[in-house]
């Protein structure tokens, strides 16, 4: 589930700070990278979740 907190975006895009995966690890899940950057081909537990200041963290997903 989404916690209360977390902001929803356009066209169902949940904003992302960092943090555990905040879904299920084999659910499908497009992402948006801080560098602007969108990748749907992978599983949510494939990839880094966290926050590392760095072109690649997740700012925002959306579940498939």
């Amino acid at each position: 589930t989404v916690s209360g907190a977390m902001a929803y975006l356009n066209d169902g895009w949940i904003e992302w700070h960092g943090g555990e995966c905040p879904v299920a690890p084999d659910t499908r899940v497009e992402v948006k990278f801080q560098d602007g950057n969108t990748d749907n081909e992978e599983v949510a537990g494939l990839w880094f979740w966290g926050n590392a200041n760095k072109a690649g963290d997740i700012i925002a997903y959306r579940v498939l």
